[in-house]
Formats: structure tokens, sequence, C-alpha cells
């Protein structure tokens, strides 16, 4: 089972017991789907790329501190 449809079937379990017509609805229906998959996937990604450039940040911010540290040790 592809992750899109293991995310779908999690987080909406009714249509993944309803029956699914043939044709062109089934189509528009994985579309949609996918759609709405897609958007909870890069609002996540977003979010874990955010959380990283907060990490990077800090630790720089701690770098720039220690090595502030040291260099005001040093001057003394």
């Amino acid at each position: 089972m592809p992750v899109y449809q293991a995310v779908l079937a999690a987080r909406y379990p009714r249509a993944a017991e309803e029956p699914v017509a043939a044709g062109r609805q089934s189509d528009r229906v994985a579309r949609i789907s996918w759609a709405r998959v897609s958007k909870e996937v890069s609002t996540y990604l977003l979010l874990v790329l955010r959380g990283l450039e907060f990490l990077v940040e800090e630790e720089i911010r701690s770098k720039l501190q220690v090595r502030a540290r040291l260099s005001a040790v040093n001057c003394e």
C-alpha cells in the first residue's frame, strides 16, 4: 500500500470502507485525495524545516557565545 493511501486510510477511515465507483469518478477521487495528502505532507515538511532552521540558529548562537567568551578570557 503506498504511503499516501495509508495516510488517507488512517485519516479518513470511512472513505476507505466506501466502495469506489469505476471510471472517471474513481480517478477524480484519487486526485482529490492525493491533493489533500499532498497539502498535509507539505505542511508537515514546512514545520520540520522551520524546526531545523531554529536548531541551526541556536547552534550558531551558542558557538558565537563560546567564541566571544573565549576571546574575552584571552584578552584579560
